[in-house]
């Protein structure tokens, strides 16, 4: 895919919209298509068995509002979200887990019979659905799947974890990264951090393989205050059973905002459950 003529299918998202922006008249788009293999296999893509329209809350949400959205539901457990069925690209992902409980929502009603996902660490996401066919026919495929998934391999797990292996210059695209201080132990300390699809990659030395890695897919990211440090951002848990809390300190105020965007446009997007 090209914008204006230049290549953006490795190029952060930042980059794209900064790139259009530019751009005074008509938006020139170039696009390529691509068709499936004959038999692809798993790890280039996933057969879809459901989809329709659903209402869909997450329970972290502060609104409390639902949202009308056209789910499918892949063979790999992923639930890609989209505005309408037209949409070409998801605005969300749900990433089902092995071991998550599926059941019935107590607060189903006439209008609605809800399903909800959860787990232990209290993430929750509903599912509202108005025909009754369509409410077995999903939440007997998510059963089956998360009890597949016991026995499975994570795949997405592998994935972060052959990521965490890079060092920090290897890695192709991100969602944001760049230095900044990190409250570890009562000390601040300069780390180099890469956000990638939720998860915050913290490095040491460049060169060298990440020495943790932050699954944030739940958690919420605000401007805070820490003494008498600068351009400190943080982020938590919007789960009440769990008062996890990160802080960071950006070299500025321009680098703060554009790290507290990054975040929410990275957190936003994934729900993962586990």
């Amino acid at each position: 895919m090209c914008v204006e003529g230049t290549n953006v299918l490795h190029v952060p998202h930042v980059e794209v919209v900064k790139l259009a922006q530019q751009c005074n008249g008509d938006l020139k788009l170039d696009l390529i298509s691509v068709s499936r293999l004959n038999n692809p296999p798993d790890t280039l893509c996933s057969q879809t068995i459901l989809r329709d329209y659903i209402w869909i809350h997450k329970l972290w949400n502060e609104s409390n509002t639902w949202q009308k959205r056209w789910l499918e539901l892949s063979s790999n457990g992923n639930i890609q979200i989209y505005k309408t069925h037209e949409k070409l690209v998801p605005c969300g992902c749900i990433v089902l887990r092995g071991g998550s409980a599926i059941g019935q929502s107590p607060s189903s009603n006439d209008a609605m019979t809800i399903l909800q996902i959860d787990v232990e660490n209290g993430g929750s996401v509903e599912l509202g659905f108005q025909k009754q066919n369509s409410f077995v026919s999903w939440s007997q495929a998510l059963q089956e799947i998360s009890n597949n998934r016991l026995e499975d391999q994570d795949d997405w797990i592998q994935m972060v974890q052959e990521k965490f292996q890079l060092s920090y210059l290897d890695h192709e695209i991100s969602d944001c990264c760049g230095p900044a201080g990190c409250l570890a132990g009562g000390l601040w300390q300069t780390r180099n951090l890469l956000l990638q699809d939720g998860c915050l990659y913290v490095y040491q030395d460049k060169d060298q393989p990440a020495i943790c890695v932050l699954f944030l897919h739940g958690y919420k990211a605000s401007s805070a205050s820490c003494g008498s440090r600068k351009y400190v951002f943080q982020v938590y848990s919007s789960s009440d059973q769990d008062g996890k809390s990160y802080f960071f300190a950006a070299e500025s105020e321009p680098e703060k905002k554009r790290w507290l965007a990054a975040l929410e446009f990275s957190l936003e997007k994934w729900i993962r459950i586990d």
